[in-house]
């Protein structure tokens, strides 16, 4: 399993291969045999993330046709799914419900997206900042942090990323993190290729 969210009164769990559902009430959800498997024809969808916003489900998957593959991000309303044409097709890293955004880290951008209409407050990086590379994103509603692969920690403010110095780690990769009540938390790990914050 390589996500879980809720939406309404289910449990949505996406493998690398499918999408299942349980309801949270059901006295057997702990037998994965009951679980409900969607419509998605897994011979031909990679799944990556999911998550819910305001009773919508949001899932990110790689398409494949013949000798090619391309991303989408899929939307559940009214539990019908469909390709939502709006979003980037990059291949997503990570998707989460921040402070009642959604918010989508790509190869080399990242995007929020409001709960009115899903309207876009994307900020896409482009000519050096490709190299910042968002693994995860930290969002309270105001203040945009980064977990970089290459940078670290970084702040983003001003159409551009700003390197943030902290005691420790002193030089690393950020992989994920979480911004809630003022505080940034943040998960960390060793690179080969040490790269000051």
């Amino acid at each position: 399993v390589l996500n879980l969210t809720i939406c309404r009164d289910s449990v949505y769990a996406v493998t690398s291969n499918a999408i299942f559902s349980n309801k949270l009430n059901f006295s057997q959800i702990n037998d994965f045999s009951t679980w409900n498997q969607e419509f998605f024809d897994t011979t031909k969808h990679i799944f990556t993330n999911i998550a819910a916003l305001d009773n919508i489900l949001f899932c990110a998957a790689q398409i494949k046709k013949k000798d090619t593959s391309f991303n989408k991000i899929y939307v559940n309303k009214n539990n019908q799914w469909q390709i939502h044409d709006d979003f980037d097709t990059a291949s997503c890293s990570t998707m989460k419900i921040q402070e009642n955004y959604l918010t989508i880290c790509y190869n080399n951008k990242f995007e929020i997206w409001s709960k009115d209409n899903l309207n876009n407050f994307s900020k896409n990086m482009e000519g050096d900042n490709i190299w910042i590379k968002p693994i995860d994103i930290a969002y309270d509603g105001k203040d945009i942090f980064i977990a970089s692969y290459y940078r670290g920690l970084v702040e983003w403010y001003n159409d551009y990323w700003h390197p943030i110095t902290i005691s420790t780690p002193a030089q690393n990769t950020v992989w994920r993190m979480d911004w809630k009540k003022g505080k940034l938390a943040i998960a960390h790990g060793g690179h080969s290729d040490w790269r000051p914050l």
